[in-house]
């Protein structure tokens, strides 16, 4: 075993390290940050694109110091999820079976100073070579070498999924891992600039600006000069309840974690009374905290709480795709940073905010509210589709999509909650469209002091105000262009908030959705 301190460390989740090194001084119990807590500084910019994981993983030497630290966070560092695990053999990070995991980390001051403990400089070399294989030592863990492969191999899929410059190492681990998933060749990770179109769309959509547009739009320009292009992280999900029936499995799944004994089995459970699914019910009646909590475990859990969602996962894997004419397997633009599509509708629908126009929209009519609410994350959810049909032109895809969401409509869809979702589909990116219409100008310099937002773009895919309010006005919602104004927001800023290298773009948003307002009043 080695340990490392560093000082001033940078790049690691300080909030997190700092609430346990808290825990750990208040309660004198020795814990450590381990898994994603002490791998992703090596990986993130460097192997994938930056983020914080889901869970914040840490390890005690015992049951009963796993079961007071838990409690201890949950009640004063709530904002965290946290997932707490006794280890008394090879403490603090147990018999891992990836090399990759076998370290922690615990912050030692307020200063921000860290321990490091690896098991070997192996695991540094591979954690520097962005290398998975498996931990040798941890085979007397499992029942079977087979059983240990498989643990792995599943586990290498999750960090491939995230980091997609990973490699797999020893030809064993390799073939073990095509067979369940597939081929995998590392995706180079390179901070995106702007992504060049290969293909023009089919229509230009610039018709120009009107003079009262002109000085917001300049304001725009002002937001592109000056913000900061880096990557940032995806942000955690805050800790949420689910549904009494299902929240029910989960504490006894978290008790039995916690506590060290043996897990209550996970078994199906049928969603309320007039409701054909959990994603059916979820997307109708739930809050967006608790439709997050729901569809982080539907997406990370191997056995989800009340059982897999059989639409959603279809949805996710594209097998319900599987008789349509694909020419794409999820691949996306350089801009997406090696994730593939459907990390990134998931990304997207977890970022998504209802909450507040629900509010108001069921101050007049609950069930319209609901509606809205659903058509929002169903459209999110199925924004990008249309990518497993065409990637290189620009604005193609969303026409794509609406037809891929109709033609695969689940029975429990009404027809307005169908309108919405093609509508929000349709309009997804219109905001960012715009936006780079408006900054994007062929052969001058953003920086030119005699800039001209109104030129022709040099991007294909712009659109200008007047395209948007026509989009509004045939395909939005009758008699509610406010509202459907606010659903191409909403959307918009969903759409870039889950994308990296997109994030530092999202709050040109306020902008765009006042241009295209001023259009809207005087047309």
């Amino acid at each position: 075993m080695k340990k490392y301190i560093i000082k001033n460390a940078k790049g690691w989740d300080h909030p997190t390290l700092r609430a346990l090194m808290e825990a750990s001084y208040t309660l004198k119990i020795e814990a450590w940050g381990v898994c994603g807590l002490f791998y992703r500084p090596f990986l993130n910019n460097v192997f994938g694109p930056p983020q914080i994981g889901s869970d914040a993983d840490v390890a005690c030497k015992n049951v009963e110091d796993a079961a007071k630290l838990y409690d201890w966070l949950k009640i004063h560092h709530g904002w965290r999820r946290w997932a707490v695990k006794s280890i008394e053999r090879k403490f603090p990070f147990g018999n891992q079976p990836i090399t990759l995991r076998l370290g922690a980390v615990r912050m030692l001051n307020i200063y921000g100073d860290l321990e490091v403990v690896v098991d070997s400089t192996q695991v540094l070399d591979n954690l520097q070579k962005g290398i998975i294989t498996f931990n040798e030592k941890s085979r007397s863990s499992y029942r079977s070498f087979g059983e240990c492969i498989s643990a792995v191999v599943g586990r290498a899929n999750k960090l491939i999924n995230e980091y997609p410059n990973l490699q797999l190492g020893r030809e064993l681990l390799i073939n073990a891992y095509t067979r369940e998933f597939g081929e995998h060749t590392p995706v180079p990770y390179v901070v995106p600039g702007r992504v060049t179109v290969s293909k023009p769309a089919k229509t230009p959509t610039w018709s120009g600006l009107n003079a009262d547009e002109i000085p917001l739009a300049m304001e725009v320009v002002k937001h592109d000069r000056n913000a900061v292009r880096q990557p940032s992280a995806v942000l955690p999900v805050s800790p949420a309840k689910l549904p009494i029936v299902l929240q029910a499995q989960a504490d006894r799944k978290v008790y039995a974690k916690v506590k060290g004994i043996n897990k209550a089995p996970i078994t199906v459970i049928d969603p309320p009374e007039g409701f054909e699914s959990w994603l059916h019910w979820m997307c109708y009646e739930a809050k967006d905290s608790m439709f997050r909590e729901w569809l982080l475990n539907q997406t990370r859990s191997r056995k989800p709480f009340g059982g897999k969602d059989s639409y959603l996962a279809s949805v996710l894997d594209y097998s319900i795709y599987q008789n349509m004419s694909l020419k794409y397997k999820g691949q996306q633009k350089a801009n997406h940073c090696g994730w593939l599509l459907a990390q990134h509708n998931v990304a997207a629908t977890l970022s998504l905010q209802t909450d507040s126009t629900f509010s108001l929209l069921r101050k007049d009519n609950v069930a319209y509210a609901k509606q809205v609410r659903a058509g929002l994350r169903l459209g999110v959810l199925h924004h990008d589709i249309g990518k497993l049909m065409s990637i290189n032109r620009s604005g193609a895809h969303s026409g794509a999509s609406v037809k891929m969401w109709r033609d695969t409509l689940p029975t429990w869809v009404d027809a307005e909650t169908d309108h919405i979702t093609r509508f929000v589909i349709m309009g997804h990116d219109f905001f960012g469209r715009l936006a780079r219409g408006i900054t994007e100008k062929p052969k001058m310099s953003l920086y030119a002091s005699n800039f001209n937002p109104n030129a022709q773009p040099s991007y294909d895919g712009a659109v200008c105000p007047g395209h948007i309010v026509k989009v509004i006005r045939q395909h939005g919602i009758k008699g509610k262009e406010e509202l459907s104004l606010k659903l191409l927001r909403l959307t918009w800023e969903a759409d870039a908030n889950s994308v990296q290298s997109l994030r530092w773009a999202v709050t040109v948003a306020p902008l765009c959705e006042k241009i295209v307002r001023l259009r809207l009043v005087n047309s």
